[in-house]
């Protein structure tokens, strides 16, 4: 037996019926948002698809959650650096210690005090092995310095910042007359500065160094003048060796402050960086906020 296909009368009924259920529907679902809406003592309920949840998250977003390039490592380096920086204040030091005992030495022979020749040998071995163990240190510290501060530098390409200089100027400004008087200062300050871990995108960054970098610099430029002037000094007579074996003094006090001061503008800068390193090293975004 065949079944009657509805007419359109019963197919418009039924359509009625939905639109009617559907209103009455839209219509219970306003009263129950109209009544959480009073109960909470708002104006407006937050939408589904921008709750507070998507706030924080565009907040993230805007943190820098990842790095745009390849950085190198940072921390074991400064590190090692601002060890060599310290040995080098150590044996500044060592050569403070070593330039009283010359002195004596020098006046003994001033007056006309015999003076053994074991003694005279042993003065001038002590003299030597400091001076060129402080030399190697130097040497090696510095090396290891322009190492760094090429790394630090290049590195700030990946945290979503352009760079003043190219990575070049970070070594090459060392060496060139004038500009060494204040570009490597300005390029250290903007590794610093730059590698603030708290940093988000669209932020200015001011390049506004701590004092301890300051004192740094200055203590390098007071060092190349103090350097400068005991070059200049003579050494034909006793008493000239006697007065530059003393004014050698001040150039290892300021050589061992300039040491301790780049240790800890090292350190910071390598801490603040590496911090920074490891938070945009994690692109997965927090699942609590």
């Amino acid at each position: 037996m065949a079944t009657k296909p509805p007419d359109r009368a019963t197919l418009r009924k039924v359509s009625n019926l939905d639109d009617d259920i559907e209103a009455s529907l839209r219509e219970e679902i306003r009263e129950d948002e109209d009544r959480a809406r009073d109960e909470a003592g708002l104006d407006e309920l937050p939408r589904a698809d921008h709750a507070p949840e998507d706030d924080a998250r565009e907040d993230y977003e805007r943190a820098i959650p990842r790095l745009t390039g390849e950085v190198r490592p940072i921390a074991t380096l400064g590190r090692v650096l601002a060890g060599l920086l310290g040995l080098s204040a150590l044996t500044s030091l060592a050569q403070i210690w070593s330039n009283l005992l010359h002195i004596e030495f020098l006046e003994l022979l001033r007056v006309g005090a015999t003076v053994s020749n074991l003694a005279a040998e042993a003065n001038d071995e002590r003299v030597l092995l400091l001076t060129f163990l402080q030399l190697g240190i130097i040497l090696v510290s510095a090396f290891t310095f322009l190492f760094w501060v090429r790394r630090a530098y290049g590195n700030l390409a990946a945290f979503h910042y352009q760079r003043q200089h190219g990575v070049g100027w970070s070594i090459g400004a060392w060496f060139v007359p004038f500009l060494n008087l204040y570009r490597p200062f300005t390029i250290v300050k903007e590794i610093y500065c730059a590698s603030n871990p708290q940093r988000r995108i669209g932020d200015t960054v001011p390049l506004q160094a701590p004092f301890v970098m300051y004192a740094w610099w200055t203590s390098i430029m007071l060092s190349r003048g103090v350097t400068r002037f005991e070059a200049k000094m003579d050494f034909d007579t006793l008493p000239q060796m006697l007065a530059a074996t003393r004014f050698a003094y001040v150039s290892y006090s300021v050589g061992a402050l300039a040491a301790v001061l780049a240790a800890v503008v090292v350190y910071q800068t390598t801490q603040r960086q590496a911090a920074l390193i490891r938070r945009l090293s994690s692109t997965a975004p927090p699942t609590t906020f």
